[in-house]
């Protein structure tokens, strides 16, 4: 992705965006708030065809949390595109601020074109936040044929796709023109391809080795059967597996890592999130910098963390554990124990509120460990003096009142 430097941006004094309430609701909102929007380059990368950005701007909507972003994006290519937003609360020292709730020209298949925009919901992302050095940048990418799914690239049907492999990945056969022609641009990309059939490395410097493989980014690198590395430095193997992003490693079977440094491994585990990381068996890692790992577990939180069984985390930087653990509030810490065979039926353990730790063991304070002792002998041990105590002063008592009858 290519994007062009567009200078600071003019701000907009709204009191919205950034606003911290610290006591009344509308305390501060007759104040005014700089938000000091700026557009921020992308580090240009030498490969011929890649999209270009130009033309960023963005300005906090006035009385609003909403953040209108315009740009242009050219693609050489002429394909679809994939867009996101990245946004930074310290000139750009660090790209941290959650940037997914987005409207309008972002997300996949994005025309190439002029006059875009972007509406961002800074508020659902970031709400109760404030910076005085916000930069936001726009980043576009191109997925092979505008696709954006492992499903959907592996499912594509074409005059090259054989009738007995009505679903693999559609490439060019051996001994083909189109086959011949693309082995003369490996050779001259420095890309390699080893397999049997259908083995292509597209990239820079790619490889592909197996049956069914594409290394479609530079330096990416597919292996195993029906894999596809389509980002810059992507690497995927095993089985059915892609990786989309750039930095994406995707390995196991079936699993999916989509964004930026995301890391998806295991069975039919995706990581959607930028920097996140999703491991096991049926996981997912949907917003930026989140975990999710081992089974049926789900981190959609900006740096959430799910692991164990049946878990969710959704809650800005909370944590789901255990199993049947369901983090929901900023902060929260969860963990449960409601056994391997969840029903309907069964309740789920929920957070108290934003910044609380929840613990729900099976065996209530029998099952809290303090050291080698539970908490309920910890409990009665505390109480068994006190109740010794009381019985002998309800002896005392007993024995002055029958002496004064």
């Amino acid at each position: 992705m290519k994007c062009r430097e567009t200078g600071t941006l003019g701000h907009r004094d709204t009191g919205t965006l950034g606003h911290r309430d610290t006591g009344t609701q509308g305390r501060r909102s007759r104040h005014a708030i700089v938000c000091a929007l700026a557009a921020m380059a992308a580090s240009a990368i030498d490969a011929i065809g890649e999209p270009v950005v130009s033309n960023v701007s963005a300005a906090q909507r006035e009385g609003t949390k909403l953040v209108d972003i315009a740009y242009d994006v050219e693609n050489p290519g002429g394909g679809l595109l994939r867009v996101s937003i990245e946004a930074s609360d310290d000139d750009g020292g660090s790209w941290t601020v959650p940037s997914v709730s987005l409207s309008g020209d972002a997300g996949d298949n994005v025309e190439p074109g002029t006059g875009k925009h972007v509406v961002w919901d800074a508020g659902a992302d970031w709400g109760g936040e404030y910076s005085d050095k916000m930069r936001v940048k726009v980043v576009a990418v191109e997925p092979a044929d505008g696709k954006s799914t492992l499903d959907e690239r592996l499912d594509q049907k074409a005059d090259a796709t054989t009738a007995a492999n009505p679903e693999i990945l559609t490439l060019p056969t051996l001994g083909t023109a189109e086959f011949e022609e693309i082995r003369e641009f490996q050779r001259h990309a420095g890309s390699f391809a080893i397999g049997q059939s259908n083995v292509f490395a597209y990239g820079r410097n790619s490889l592909a080795s197996g049956e069914w493989t594409l290394a479609y980014g530079d330096r990416s690198v597919a292996q195993g059967n029906e894999t596809v590395a389509e980002g810059a430095n992507s690497h995927s193997e095993g089985l059915r597996t892609l990786a989309s992003g750039r930095n994406s490693h995707a390995e196991g079977a079936c699993t999916a890592a989509t964004n930026f440094a995301s890391h998806a491994e295991g069975n039919y585990s995706a990581a959607f999130g930028k920097s996140s990381h999703a491991e096991g068996y049926d996981t997912e890692a949907s917003n930026e910098a989140s975990h999710s790992e081992g089974y049926n577990t789900r981190a959609s939180g900006f740096a959430a963390h799910s692991e164990g069984h049946n878990n969710r985390a959704s809650g800005w930087a909370s944590h789901a554990a255990g199993s049947g653990a369901r983090a929901t509030n900023p902060c929260s810490w969860v963990w449960s124990a409601m056994g391997p065979e969840l029903t309907p039926a069964q309740p789920l353990y929920l957070d108290h509120g934003a910044n609380t730790f929840n613990v729900n063991p099976e065996n209530g304070p029998a099952g809290f460990y303090i050291g080698e002792t539970n908490l309920a002998d910890h409990i009665d041990a505390r109480i068994a003096p006190l109740l010794e105590r009381i019985a002998a002063l309800e002896a005392a008592l007993n024995s002055l009142t029958n002496s004064t009858k």
